[in-house]
């Protein structure tokens, strides 16, 4: 199957959101990850195997303690 549809996954460098691409992959479907650590490892291995990064949130660009 392919689409033009694209899958947003959210915590994509997580356990569940990582699982969820995971098993999203091959499906045809474009994926985004969002993640907070989008210039870590985890997301770099994804960017490897298809999963594009979403740009961040505004007024979210750290941990939440930034955001006080």
């Amino acid at each position: 199957m392919t689409t033009d549809r694209t899958i947003l996954i959210t915590g994509v460098t997580g356990n569940q959101g990582g699982a969820v691409a995971q098993a999203l992959q091959g499906t045809g479907f474009h994926l985004r990850g969002l993640t907070r650590t989008p210039d870590g490892e985890r997301a770099a291995a994804l960017a490897r195997h298809g999963v594009s990064r979403a740009p961040r949130w505004p007024g979210r660009s750290g941990p939440a303690r930034s955001c006080r």
